[in-house]
């Protein structure tokens, strides 16, 4: 009898251990179809669309809850709470994407949890800790999405620290020389209750220093020519600000260059290309202030292209419109300097009936009210001189939308003063 007795504990232990197996691999099979389904067909949509209708978010919600609650689950061993914790954070980045930035930072903060438990039980794996660093600098962009600038760069700062801390043990490893210019990029922001729009220079230019040597390194890895692209950009506008027009002007020719690069070897990304048509924009009126009116109109013909094929690609995108209007604003203004006149009109029409189609559908966007109430402002101070401009002049300021403009960049001004 003892033995039969111990027979069937055997038994029921073998067999509880191969049930257990089985789940293991369920959760582990659904994990991997979730990983496939998230990073591929859901991370495509979401960073491109930006704008998505309610059926789809509806679709996604569902997704990431059911990967949500895999993410939870708690394993034995490290690289299943490895698996775990990266569960945790992707669905955090997938709902920053998303636009749900506050239940984005609730996963952020559980994904920190998870790698700071590991990386205390493990303190000699680097994965560990460099998990700790990228959940922290997920908080950090969150955070700075949410308006919460001290709280951004306390998480910026730690996540800085780490990287930094990494780095010294294992040089070779790219990303987390990456990881440090990522951080400093946010850190060379000006901090909170600054009185003046300065940026940290010393921070941007040894940010734009680590990521020149990664992009020239890894030319196939496109997150380090993005991230040295927008380093170029910030520097020439800490320079603007400052009142150095030159210098601001050479990063902005460093900064269209990388991006130019960026875009011929992405195979045309819409990240990439947006990125490349607001540098040319940003460009084209540079070169008004440098009496370099025919390059800027080119410059100005190129973004107009750009922001026409984004916008024609993903219609639901505001910011693509609004960005094409502007940029049909931009290239009429320079296009009145040159005395291309007709162009000028036609050019600054075009982004009147843009702004004014957006106007409709989002009337409490008060960068699409000023954008409008500019392009009025343009339309006014080119007609005025002539009894025909009274009269377009009158019509515009007699339009129901203008009271709108007009009463909305009034708010504005009032709400962000």
């Amino acid at each position: 009898e003892t033995v039969a007795n111990q027979k069937k504990t055997e038994q029921a232990v073998t067999k509880e251990a191969e049930q257990r197996r089985r789940a293991e691999a369920v959760i582990d099979r659904t994990l991997q179809l979730l990983d496939d389904a998230t990073s591929q067909s859901m991370g495509d949509a979401v960073t491109t669309q930006r704008t998505i209708p309610k059926e789809q978010q509806r679709f996604y919600s569902e997704i990431l809850n059911y990967y949500e609650d895999l993410s939870n689950a708690s394993g034995d061993d490290r690289g299943k709470r490895m698996r775990f914790a990266n569960a945790a954070l992707r669905v955090g980045k997938l709902k920053s994407a998303l636009g749900l930035h506050d239940e984005a930072l609730a996963n952020f903060e559980n994904a920190r949890t998870k790698f700071e438990r590991l990386a205390s039980e493990f303190p000699h794996d680097a994965d560990c800790r460099f998990g700790v660093a990228r959940s922290e600098s997920d908080l950090a962009n969150v955070w700075s999405n949410l308006g919460q600038l001290q709280s951004m760069r306390d998480a910026a700062g730690r996540s800085l620290a780490i990287h930094k801390a990494l780095h010294s043990e294992f040089p070779d490893r790219a990303e987390y020389k990456h990881g440090i210019a990522q951080m400093y990029s946010l850190l060379a922001l000006p901090k909170p209750h600054q009185t003046d729009l300065y940026f940290d220079t010393e921070l941007l230019e040894t940010g734009i220093a680590i990521e020149q040597e990664l992009a020239e390194k890894y030319p196939q890895v496109s997150q380090y020519g993005r991230l040295l692209a927008s380093l170029q950009f910030y520097r020439a506008y800490d320079s603007h600000t400052k009142g150095d027009h030159d210098v601001a002007f050479s990063w902005l020719t460093k900064a269209l260059s990388t991006a130019r690069n960026l875009v011929a070897h992405s195979d045309s990304v819409a990240e990439d290309r947006q990125g490349l048509a607001r540098i040319l924009s940003t460009m084209s009126a540079a070169c008004a202030s440098h009496a370099r009116l025919r390059e800027g109109e080119g410059a100005g013909r190129e973004a107009v292209d750009l922001y026409s094929q984004l916008t024609s690609e993903f219609p639901g995108i505001t910011s693509y419109r609004r960005s094409l209007a502007g940029a049909y604003h931009q290239l009429a203004i320079l296009q009145r300097y040159i005395g291309k006149r007709d162009q000028s009109v036609k050019n600054v029409q075009i982004a009147r009936s843009y702004y004014e189609a957006m106007l409709i559908d989002r009337p409490d966007n008060v960068r699409i009210l000023n954008g409008l109430g500019s392009v009025y402002e343009t339309i006014a101070s080119a007609k005025r001189a002539t009894a025909a401009s009274q009269e377009e002049l009158q019509e515009c300021l007699a339009h129901p939308l203008s009271k709108l403009v007009i009463w909305g960049i009034v708010a504005g001004l009032i709400y962000h003063s």
